[in-house]
């Protein structure tokens, strides 16, 4: 059974254990008669999340790219990630779309757009380029949606592979539907960091199968790491900038160990991340009071809170994967005390900067600027959503405290030797850019010319960043 595959992660797994080939994202799949707005429900894998065979002309003039596989995992908040070999009380499965991975499997992707062979899987065995993009998708939405369309076919055009995390609560992973639970901000980046270290693990199953391969064909080219990268975009761009300074903490932890490793942690990449809020739409103190209360109570239940409309988004458009209706009042709370609190304040003390990295803490030293990342934000400058100078204040900030940081080093060091930061970190302004920065297909002639300019120049940018790391 499926479910015994899944539930089957222990160290010696192949990618049959990890895969699973059937209601991959961007397939057109029988339609089903489930209500997209059911709220309050545990998710399952394919329960509800068919697709019509009807896809709207509109959607776009190209065929859609899909995932040549999908890799759930078991999640636990004690930093496990189901390696233990079965179900534990708290675990939550989450689902994983992966896109341009050669996961060998001719009868499982000879009807995907991307084929798996060395010029379009994206290997990276040699390749001179090409790495693994590793994505989280913002509130109510999950795989299938334009974003990850859009960087599907951008990782196929730069010979990347793509993979995609659905968040608790969302898409085909576990849990309530659409519900993000106050006060479990932490958990959610340590689903992003397991996430990572999954794909690692599938990543790294592959390239043994090739250089075993290769050794059997008497090849003597040398596997050279593979290339990671961390996205996210709105409320995922702000997990994934946690997350990325987690990983990069480690990062420095395998380097002194002199630690021989298969995979390499190059950059961070934040499209529209959820940093900050305009506070003249911050609720008074009782709407605060009233909504903390409820949001503990209720979690679930959507009552006067936003409303989340998918259809501008939805790829293709009759997906049910995205959550429609009313927020529910746990994720509400959680996203507005992450963008008026959480986040400003670690900001401003320094807690959250991807210039810097805590290190060495057994030796009491409190920051290094050696990480060698580059790191790329883009937003909208007509974000109503997320003002542009909370991300300006977000990137400035940084860029301070790490010249401070450099310069205190610079004083204290006693030799001649120079301490200089590898970071490489730029903010981009999308002119006229909303918050939906690839939120639709630049073949849409519904879209206003504003629109596609301001996504192909997004499009563009994420192409540099690529190309660059």
């Amino acid at each position: 059974m499926e479910s015994n595959k899944m539930i089957n992660t222990n160290d010696q797994q192949s990618l049959d254990d990890l895969l699973i080939y059937e209601e991959l994202a961007f397939t057109i799949q029988p339609s089903s008669n489930t209500n997209n707005n059911t709220n309050n429900n545990n998710n399952t894998f394919g329960e509800d999340e068919k697709e019509s065979n009807n896809r709207d002309d509109d959607d776009d003039d190209e065929s859609l790219i899909t995932a040549v596989a999908r890799a759930p995992f078991f999640f636990n908040d004690d930093g496990g990630s189901g390696d233990g070999g079965g179900y534990r009380f708290g675990d939550c499965l989450l689902n994983v779309e992966l896109f341009g991975f050669d996961v060998d499997d001719d009868d499982n992707s000879k009807n995907n757009n991307i084929t798996n062979n060395t010029d379009n899987n994206c290997s990276n065995v040699n390749n001179g380029g090409g790495g693994i993009l590793c994505f989280v998708h913002g509130v109510c939405e999950s795989a299938e949606t334009w974003t990850v369309q859009n960087l599907a076919r951008i990782c196929q055009k730069q010979k990347w592979k793509l993979a995609v995390l659905e968040l608790e609560g969302h898409g085909l992973s576990f849990e309530t539907r659409g519900l993000l639970n106050v006060g479990k901000m932490n958990r959610y980046v340590q689903q992003v960091v397991q996430f990572y270290k999954h794909v690692i693990k599938i990543d790294s199953i592959i390239q043994e199968k090739q250089q075993k391969q290769k050794q059997k064909n008497q090849n003597d080219d040398i596997a050279v790491p593979t290339k990671f990268a961390l996205c996210g975009s709105s409320l995922g761009g702000t997990l994934a900038a946690y997350a990325s300074q987690q990983i990069m903490e480690e990062v420095e932890e395998e380097k002194e160990e002199e630690e021989e490793k298969q995979h390499q942690f190059v950059g961070t990449l934040l499209i529209s991340p959820a940093v900050g809020i305009d506070p003249k739409v911050v609720p008074s103190s009782f709407i605060l009071s009233t909504l903390s209360i409820l949001s503990l109570v209720i979690p679930s239940i959507g009552f006067m809170t936003p409303i989340e409309d998918p259809s501008h988004y939805n790829c293709p458009s009759t997906t049910k994967r995205n959550y429609a209706g009313s927020w529910p009042l746990g994720t509400s709370k959680l996203l507005l005390d992450i963008t008026s609190i959480i986040v400003p304040n670690d900001i401003q003390n320094g807690t959250l900067n991807l210039m810097m990295v805590r290190r060495n803490k057994k030796k009491k030293q409190q920051y290094n600027t050696v990480v060698p990342t580059t790191i790329m934000i883009i937003s909208g400058d007509k974000d109503p959503v997320v003002p542009i100078e909370a991300v300006r204040n977000f990137v400035s900030t940084m860029m301070t405290q790490n010249q401070e940081q450099e310069q205190e080093e610079q004083r204290e060091k006693s030799t001649t030797t120079t301490t200089t930061s590898s970071n490489n970190i730029e903010l981009i302004e999308i002119n006229k850019g909303d918050h939906g920065l690839l939120a639709q297909s630049v073949n849409d002639k519904r879209i206003s010319k504003t629109k596609k300019n301001s996504t192909n120049t997004t499009i563009e940018q994420i192409i540099s960043f690529l190309k660059r790391i």
